[in-house]
């Protein structure tokens, strides 16, 4: 059975795509019946017994619902409900409850599920709650809208605002390799274009104060090209890879000639888009090695995009 919950409980996210959840149950089966009712609609879950493993798991994974057990709860477990609360960046919450305690554990929860279940559990009627929190949607249009234009032939416009958005210079040393027959006609035109001028700068440069101060541009900033992978919230790739301009190397011309890969080592950052409605975006960077100081740096870009933050390295 369903316990109504106030609407201005539920959090106003606008609707997450199904995605991923975390289903904390100190009792295995009970943890079963939940995943398999959210597997029913599509909804992937994480389940975990220990209180401690689902206040780290809340802490630090990124997930569209998440489903607690308070049919015996304790302290441990309130402590879960509280973490779930301050840490759910727009999740939405359910929670199973006893016949004889579930009124007590509603009021010491202010109110703040998005639904609320009664021993026994109705596993079909579970499911299609988080089914209609978590509606399928806007999934199909997402590869399309990833790599916009130029914007006004000048800039690119990057996946997200938030990313750089620069006419940036790529340099000729980083290798003709980025220029790719396979990438959108709209991206190699505008990759085309910083490449051209960035050369018309040099030379003007050159003009301007001779070849004495070429490291005055060689200090210019050098962004790189990596692929990018729409993600479903189930971590399959939604469409085909893409190549988007990221990163800053912010080194100079003499370093970036003795940068090197380092053994094709590859770091795969996943992203939900503030851009493009319940979409997931992960940007395919690579960590070079720089020969003459002995630094590691990761060309791409990292963000913190669950939390609304944009703290991005």
């Amino acid at each position: 059975m369903e316990i109504a919950v106030p609407a201005h409980a539920r959090a106003a996210d606008g609707g997450a795509s199904r995605g991923k959840s975390l289903v904390f149950d100190s009792k295995i089966l009970r943890g079963s019946v939940a995943s398999r009712a959210f597997a029913a609609q599509g909804i992937g879950s994480d389940v975990v017994h220990r209180p401690e493993l689902a206040i780290e798991r809340i802490r630090g994974g990124k997930y569209d619902l998440l489903y607690l057990d308070l049919r015996q709860p304790d302290a441990m477990h309130f402590k879960v409900a509280a973490t779930a609360f301050a840490r759910r960046n727009g999740a939405k919450v359910l929670a199973a409850l006893s016949p004889d305690s579930g009124q007590e554990v509603l009021r010491r929860l202010d109110q703040r599920l998005d639904g609320a279940f009664v021993d026994p559990i109705d596993a079909e009627l579970l499911g299609a709650k988080a089914a209609a929190l978590l509606p399928r949607n806007r999934l199909v249009p997402v590869e399309n809208e990833a790599v916009a234009p130029p914007v006004e032939g000048e800039e690119l416009c990057l996946i997200e605002t938030t990313l750089l958005r620069r006419s940036a210079t790529i340099q000729q040393r980083l290798g003709d390799h980025l220029i790719s027959d396979s990438m959108p006609s709209s991206l190699l035109e505008s990759l085309s274009k910083c490449v051209e001028r960035a050369r018309h700068r040099r030379l003007e440069n050159e003009q301007q104060h001779g070849q004495g101060n070429r490291r005055l541009d060689e200090r210019l900033p050098v962004d790189v090209v990596a692929s990018a992978v729409l993600l479903r919230p189930n971590g399959e790739p939604c469409g085909p890879a893409f190549p988007v301009l990221v990163g800053d190397l912010s080194m100079t011309g003499a370093r970036l000639a003795h940068t090197r890969s380092i053994g094709n080592q590859r770091l795969a950052l996943r992203w939900r888009s503030l851009t493009i409605p319940n979409a997931w975006i992960a940007v395919e960077s690579e960590v070079m090695r720089c020969e003459t100081i002995g630094r590691f740096y990761e060309i791409g870009v990292g963000f913190d995009m669950w939390g609304g933050g944009h703290a991005g390295r």
